[in-house]
C-alpha cells in the first residue's frame, strides 16, 4: 500500500473543491459542550475544511497534516504543523479536544491513541467524524454502483471505519443530516478526490450523467449524514 500521509498530495486543490463540510449542528453540538477557546488538534486535518469551521467557532485550533500540498490549503490565520498521529508535534496536555474527520482509518490506531492520550488534558476528550454517504437513497444507491464500476483498487484502509471500535470510553454517538449541495464541476471534483477511484473519462462521463439524471436547476442534492462518536481515548 502507497504511503498513506501522501496519498492525496496530487488532489489538494480538488479536495478542497469536491468534499463536503460538517453540519452547523454538529459545529452547535460541539459549542455546547465545550467551553469557548478550548484549545483543539485537528489531527489529519486535510486541506483544514472542520479546522476552519472550527476556527470561525471560536476554537483555538492548531491543525496537524503530514501533506504539505493538503496543509498549503489551509487559512494562513490558522496554526498547521507537519505531522501525523502517531507523532504528534504538540507538548504534553496542550489541549482539551482532539478531532479526526475522515481520517482515522488511515491511522496506526493504537499508536493515536496513545498520541492522543500524551497531548490531551486529564479531562480531555477525542471527535471521530465520517461524513457517510447515504446509500439507501436512490441516487446513493446510483452512485455506489459507480464506485464499484470505477474503483481501481480496494479501499486501503489501515483500521476500521466509521466506528470507535472499542477506542473511546464514555461514549457518545450522534448523526447528523449533512446533504451535500453540488455542481457538476464540484461533484467531478468530489470523484477526484477519491483515491481508489481509477480516473478515467469514462469515469467523468458516468458521473456527468448521473448529475443531469438528477439535478435541478444546476444543483445535485447528495443525501449524507456525518456520524461522530466523542469519548476518552483509551490506552
Amino acid at each position: 500500500m502507497s504511503n498513506p500521509t501522501q496519498r492525496f498530495n496530487s488532489r489538494a486543490q480538488v479536495y478542497v473543491a469536491g468534499r463536503p463540510s460538517y453540519p452547523a449542528a454538529m459545529i452547535a453540538w460541539l459549542q455546547a459542550h465545550f467551553p469557548p477557546a478550548t484549545r483543539v488538534a485537528d489531527i489529519g486535518a486535510g486541506t483544514g475544511i472542520l479546522t476552519k469551521q472550527l476556527f470561525d467557532a471560536g476554537f483555538s485550533v492548531t491543525a496537524v497534516e503530514p501533506s504539505a500540498p493538503m496543509r498549503n490549503e489551509i487559512p494562513s490565520e490558522i496554526l498547521s504543523l507537519d505531522g501525523t498521529a502517531e507523532a504528534i508535534p504538540l507538548p504534553d496536555a496542550s489541549v482539551e479536544l482532539v478531532t479526526v474527520v475522515q481520517a482515522f482509518h488511515w491511522f496506526n490506531q493504537v499508536a493515536a491513541m496513545v498520541e492522543f492520550n500524551r497531548i490531551l488534558t486529564p479531562e480531555g476528550r477525542v471527535a471521530l467524524i465520517w461524513n457517510q454517504r447515504d446509500d439507501a437513497s436512490k441516487i446513493g444507491r446510483e452512485y455506489k454502483v459507480l464506485v464499484e464500476r470505477h474503483r481501481g483498487e480496494p479501499v486501503p484502509h489501515v483500521g476500521p471505519r466509521a466506528t470507535p471500535n472499542g477506542f473511546l470510553g464514555d461514549l457518545v454517538s450522534l448523526r447528523f443530516d449533512n446533504p451535500q449541495i453540488l455542481t457538476k464541476s464540484a461533484l467531478l471534483s468530489r470523484v477526484h478526490s477519491t483515491s481508489y477511484l481509477a480516473q478515467s473519462p469514462a469515469l467523468d462521463a458516468d458521473f456527468s450523467d448521473l448529475f443531469d439524471r438528477y439535478a435541478q436547476d444546476g444543483i445535485l442534492r447528495l443525501p449524507q449524514n456525518t456520524e461522530m462518536y466523542v469519548g476518552i481515548p483509551q490506552p
